[in-house]
């Protein structure tokens, strides 16, 4: 019997070295794989190759920018510097802005922090190059919304973001590296903020690509079929175009109520209701907004008709708000304000 029992611990152990017979061939076997000079605790470069090459990364973004060179014209603005305008606007560039939040920054025309820009115009910028920026911002939710509140109507954002990636040593130093953003995530982020069929994603890169980009190597040392080649498992870069159609701007109706609302003499209390409705239910609104205007012909938010909404009065939209938001409270307390009037 003892024999019978070593004869299978043998056999089990053999199994578990080499693994489940229904495990797939490797190659190489465990133990025979050439490091050469991977082989290291410490990463070829730190500074992602950039001082022997085009990075990785900037591979991938590049070629992104390049497929989508004809968005970029008319006013465009850019982080940190203008070079991707220059290199892929060319001649359609009319005006070019530099963005940056320090104000020593040079170069830049612009000096912001996006996440509380109150001063920046709206509808100012045909398109935003904001290329691997994402990540040293914080509250990610609060720049995407003045990126889109900037946007001209038919603008469009060209961005970009980290997904496998080192740490950023000096921007993680100056002002913080907080994120690394999936394909998934992305898409869940800019459809919060941006109509859901104009937001495009795109993730690039492989496992080749990703253990070059760690080590610092450049583009020039992988074969171009070996950049382009993508596996969803790993994802280096992700790239997103989300865009503003020429009749999709809710948010600019909100604030197109608060310049109107004084000079069309609606009681105060009234127009107050209409703010606070539009302020919570705004991103509902993006995508009901003809729920909220079908007493009107047309689907399209255009000033002519906020003027109208606003000279009927507010019935319409405290009625909405019952079918937006599912709390028909304000509209009872309202019509009871009115029934007191009378």
């Amino acid at each position: 019997m003892k024999a019978v029992l070593r004869a299978f611990q043998h056999y089990t152990t053999r199994l578990w070295r080499r693994g489940s017979p229904s495990s797939p061939p490797r190659h190489p076997p465990v133990g025979l794989v050439r490091f050469g000079s991977l082989r290291r605790l410490q990463p070829i470069g730190r500074i992602f190759g950039s001082e022997w090459g085009q990075c990785i990364d900037r591979y991938y973004i590049e070629s992104f920018l390049a497929r989508h060179a004809a968005d970029i014209h008319g006013h465009v603005l850019e982080v940190a510097d203008n070079t991707y305008t220059r290199q892929f606007g060319g001649t359609r560039v009319q005006q070019s802005d530099v963005l940056h939040v320090s104000p020593q920054h040079p170069g830049a025309t612009i000096t912001a922090d996006l996440t509380c820009a109150d001063h920046l115009q709206s509808e100012t910028f045909d398109c935003v190059i904001f290329t691997q920026t994402l990540q040293f911002i914080y509250d990610v939710r609060a720049a995407l919304r003045t990126l889109y509140r900037i946007l001209k109507p038919g603008g469009v954002l060209l961005a970009t973001g980290n997904g496998i990636s080192q740490i950023a040593r000096w921007d993680m130093d100056h002002w913080g590296e907080y994120w690394r953003f999936t394909s998934l995530s992305a898409h869940k982020l800019f459809t919060e903020v941006f109509p859901v069929s104009h937001v495009a994603v795109q993730a690039h890169g492989n496992v080749l690509a990703a253990m070059a980009f760690l080590h610092g190597l450049v583009s020039e040392e992988l074969r171009q079929e070996e950049l382009d080649y993508f596996d969803p498992d790993y994802e280096v870069t992700g790239a997103s175009r989300p865009g503003l159609s020429l009749n999709q701007r809710v948010p600019q109706a909100f604030a197109l109520l608060l310049t109107e609302a004084n000079a069309l003499h609606i009681r105060d209390n009234a127009a107050v209701a209409c703010i606070e409705i539009l302020q919570r239910c705004v991103h509902e609104l993006r995508r009901a907004d003809d729920l909220v205007l079908k007493p009107f012909p047309g689907d399209i938010v255009v000033r002519r008709t906020l003027t109208r909404l606003l000279q009927i009065g507010t019935d319409q939209v405290l009625r909405a708000e019952s079918v937006v938001c599912n709390d028909s409270s304000r509209w009872h307390a309202h019509q009871a304000e009115q029934q007191g009037d009378d």
